[in-house]
């Protein structure tokens, strides 16, 4: 009795010893699974290039909920799992919609990544093209609605960039540049004269009234241009490369129109101040 106790006492340990063994290696297992890199993304803006002012007039900053759209090249051919991935901002952080793309170092540095803003579903890039994003560019469609949020939603944004290494590995940089034409407005404003003495003569901002633009022959009728608050002017999105013409209108002393027209290249912009000398006299 004494030795069959011993026995199965015996046995009871391996089994323990065994059981722990499991456990531990249950254990590894879920700690390499929890500490899989994932591909991360680092994404900035930058400005329009153009005058100190208008480049200072608008900077293009991202929101919770904004969505940019990534795809991965190799060999001239887009990667399967990498192929317009949503990544959705979240409090700093770019989080992939769906499955979790896991990074692999060697793998993801002979790739060529590309990314752009805002996200569309319908998007394909061409991967052997030197610009892969060329004909969206060319064919992008800017609303007539530039009003608050609308702007964002029309200015859209592009960026190559590659997997980093060493201590960032597994993060993909991306310094989107803006891709249409920026034209920024300044209204005049106006001046009101006392005949009266000790009243100053003061002024007031104008507000900018209807507005058209002109390109490839098709006019675009009542746009709404971005309101800037902070520098009181108004912009409008412009297809890159193509010849514009902005008609406009104010209520100054009396009804006024103006015009502006030119050309502005991809990511570039240019600034037009009414000018209006007209006093009003009381």
């Amino acid at each position: 009795m004494k030795f069959s106790y011993n026995i199965s006492t015996a046995l009871f340990a391996c089994t323990l010893v065994m059981l722990s063994c499991q456990q531990e290696e249950s254990l590894l297992i879920d700690e390499n699974h929890d500490s899989m890199i994932r591909l991360e993304l680092d994404v900035t803006s930058a400005d329009y290039t153009g005058t100190r002012a208008t480049n200072n007039a608008y900077k293009t900053t991202f929101a919770d909920g904004d969505a940019v759209g990534v795809f991965a090249v190799r060999n001239g051919q887009i990667v399967e799992n990498i192929n317009n991935r949503k990544f959705i901002y979240n409090e700093g952080v770019w989080d992939v919609e769906g499955e979790v793309i896991e990074y692999k170092g060697t793998e993801f540095r002979r790739m060529q990544f590309y990314a752009y803003y805002p996200y569309q579903e319908e998007i394909a890039i061409d991967p052997t093209a030197e610009e892969p994003f060329d004909a969206i560019i060319k064919g992008w469609k800017i609303d007539a609605d530039l009003s608050g949020a609308n702007y964002t939603r029309n200015d859209l944004m592009t960026s190559e960039g590659e997997a980093e290494g060493q201590r960032l590995q597994g993060k993909v940089k991306f310094v989107m540049q803006h891709r249409m034409g920026l034209v920024v407005i300044a209204m005049p404003r106006l001046v009101y004269t006392f005949t009266n003495l000790g009243i100053a003569d003061y002024t007031l901002p104008v507000t900018i009234g209807g507005l058209s633009i002109t390109a490839n022959g098709e006019t675009s009728s009542d746009v709404k241009p971005y309101h800037d608050t902070a520098t009181d002017t108004y912009m409008i999105l412009v297809k890159p490369d193509v010849e514009f013409t902005i008609a406009g209108t104010y209520t100054g002393a009396k009804e006024m129109e103006y015009t502006a027209a030119g050309t502005l290249a991809r990511g570039a912009s240019r600034k037009y101040s009414i000018k209006d000398e007209t006093t009003i006299t009381h």
